[in-house]
């Protein structure tokens, strides 16, 4: 089959809205850390006065224990480098040696990791990690080796936002997989150039376009292509479909959530469940206690 660009475009939305639901529970954990409630009233956690007078003269009070708690759990899982014990096998000391070079090696691989993060304004590989673990109960990392035009070797390990990340999974693993973000025109143009293309997209460098990185297992081959949309112009390739190795690079999947999943032609119930946010088991004692703080305000401001 040859994938024009509106087969993929199709392929992509329908996975969009497949996990529609998995999102939107996601977005009421980032609301609950960030300081929102679900109706979008900002609930001010940790730039501002913990008590506000609303307009219906109301005193509001809120605690920031689901931002601590992040905090803290992004700090205890990150806070170790990454380490690898390599076992030789052997009581010989040539390969008790070649196995410390090796670990060394992988030690500096990760540095550089970290590297490329600093340069693209991303915070350190691990912190990011634990961070979409604890506040979406997702990862999603493309973990593969391209080589540049000269040959040389780069190790790649980028993770992409689970809220922006979609899956199909099958009995071998990732049947579908797309990476939908949004970025400026001018990172656009840049990634087209990279690929060997142009974009021949009219607007400003600051304009907003959607990115959509797409991965197709199709038999025992892995297609990957790239398509820019938005900015009122219809979606066209900067990555034609093409064959990228026997499997999809990509490692995604729930964690701290419900272990097996329901029937795909059940409810939606078990896609918000699946993965669940460290806020999750308690969200509701978070929203139950704000309600508490706020009548003692509301009782300490009438007596005073």
């Amino acid at each position: 089959m040859v994938w024009s660009v509106e087969d993929v475009r199709k392929d992509s939305s329908r996975l969009e809205n497949f996990w529609a639901p998995r999102n939107q529970r996601i977005q009421t954990w980032w609301d609950l850390e960030d300081g929102r409630r679900s109706n979008g009233k900002l609930i001010t956690l940790q730039n501002r006065d913990a008590v506000q007078s609303t307009e219906d003269g109301i005193e509001r009070v809120y605690t920031n224990d689901p931002a601590t708690l992040i905090s803290l759990c992004v700090h205890l899982l990150s806070a170790n480098p990454v380490r690898h014990r390599v076992l030789s096998g052997d009581v010989h000391e040539r390969p008790k040696q070649q196995a410390g070079k090796t670990e060394r090696a992988l030690v500096a691989l990760w540095r550089y990791v970290d590297e490329e993060a600093f340069l693209g304004g991303n915070d350190e590989w691990l912190r990011v990690l634990a961070y979409d673990m604890l506040t979406t109960g997702w990862f999603s990392i493309v973990a593969t080796v391209l080589r540049d035009s000269d040959g040389t070797p780069q190790f790649i390990a980028d993770l992409h936002n689970p809220m922006e990340a979609y899956q199909e999974f099958g009995g071998r693993g990732l049947l579908t997989y797309v990476h939908k973000y949004e970025t400026t025109l001018a990172d656009a143009r840049d990634k087209a150039s990279r690929f060997g293309s142009t974009l021949d997209m009219s607007g400003n460098d600051d304009t907003v376009v959607n990115v959509v990185d797409w991965y197709k297992q199709v038999g025992e081959d892995a297609l990957n292509a790239v398509f820019i949309m938005g900015a009122g112009h219809s979606s066209r390739f900067i990555k034609e479909p093409e064959i990228v190795g026997r499997y999809i690079p990509v490692l995604s999947a729930p964690v701290a959530g419900r272990p097996r999943r329901r029937p795909i032609h059940g409810d939606d119930d078990w896609k918000r469940q699946i993965g669940l946010s460290v806020l999750a088991l308690n969200e509701d004692v978070y929203v139950e206690f704000n309600r508490f703080l706020s009548v003692l305000a509301a009782v300490a401001r009438d007596a005073s």
